[in-house]
């Protein structure tokens, strides 16, 4: 049987489960979290991503990373200025809490998005990138459809299946 000819698996990587993928991507950042959302694995992802029948699929991606840095980037000011909630145990036992902001934090938000007043060399790295842009990836979501490429369900993975070489 020609595979043009082949219909999608119900449990394969189908529009749903594409758009689960993208907006728990553009919610975490974070790959992992993104397939956990989705029921499907890391390596399934990457090769979605990979083939050129999943060029919808890789365009939401980049765009879900894109705006996920917004989200994040605000997570990175509250840790730099409200700081890191911290257990204070004393002989074993939980005597209080602690909120401890982060000066490296800081320091490094401002040497990389105010570069021309914080940078090592002042001026020469770019501020920010391009604002990200929520509605070009809905756009993209709702242009998705089934995919012939295989899939694989989180229950037939264990971590050995896991892509190396980071999330993005």
């Amino acid at each position: 049987m020609d595979q043009l000819t082949l219909r999608p698996r119900h449990d394969g990587w189908t529009a749903e489960r594409q758009r689960l993928f993208l907006t728990a991507l553009a919610e975490t950042g974070t790959v992992s979290t993104a397939c956990e959302e989705a029921g499907i694995t890391p390596r399934s992802a990457y090769r979605l991503r990979a083939d050129p029948r999943g060029a919808a699929f890789a365009a939401g991606w980049d765009a879900a990373l894109h705006l996920a840095v917004g989200r994040l980037t605000a997570i990175a000011f509250e840790r730099a200025t409200r700081g890191v909630a911290k257990e204070i145990w004393r002989d074993g036992v939980l005597v209080g809490h602690i909120r401890e902001p982060s000066d490296r934090m800081l320091m490094f938000l401002l040497r990389h998005l105010a570069p021309a007043r914080f940078g090592r060399e002042a001026g020469t790295a770019p501020a920010l990138p391009v604002a990200p842009d929520p509605v070009a990836l809905m756009a993209t979501m709702a242009a998705l459809a089934d995919s012939p490429v295989a899939a694989d369900p989180i229950d037939d993975w264990d971590e050995n299946d896991a892509p190396t070489g980071g999330d993005a």
